[in-house]
């Protein structure tokens, strides 16, 4: 799965039914998805429970991500523009317009 990809199926989980919102932290906004089940996801963890029916918590993202084809680099750079830590702007960004958030 090419980032790209990923940012398709990551747009894809609000028409399963998962709520996108912002969670304030010390050194940013993070983004986080609510399951139609009312679960916590990260982006990774959300996007591998509507692809593959099984639930898994934020915490095990990697985990996921030979299941869901996502290249190891791939994952951290997402994760880390998901919870705010990133060098990639662009990044954050794509997965807020994903996600018709704004910060």
């Amino acid at each position: 799965m090419t980032i790209q990809e990923f940012l398709d199926a990551l747009t894809a989980t609000r028409k399963c039914g998962y709520r996108p919102y912002l969670v304030a932290e010390a050194y940013g906004q993070t983004i986080r998805l609510k399951s139609p089940a009312g679960a916590e996801h990260c982006p990774i963890t959300a996007v591998y429970e509507c692809h593959t029916g099984e639930t898994c918590p934020p915490s095990a993202v990697y985990s996921t991500l030979k299941s869901l084809g996502l290249d190891p680099d791939d994952a951290y750079t997402i994760a880390a523009a998901a919870d705010g830590q990133t060098d990639e702007p662009i990044l954050r960004h794509q997965l807020l317009s994903a996600l018709a958030l704004s910060a």
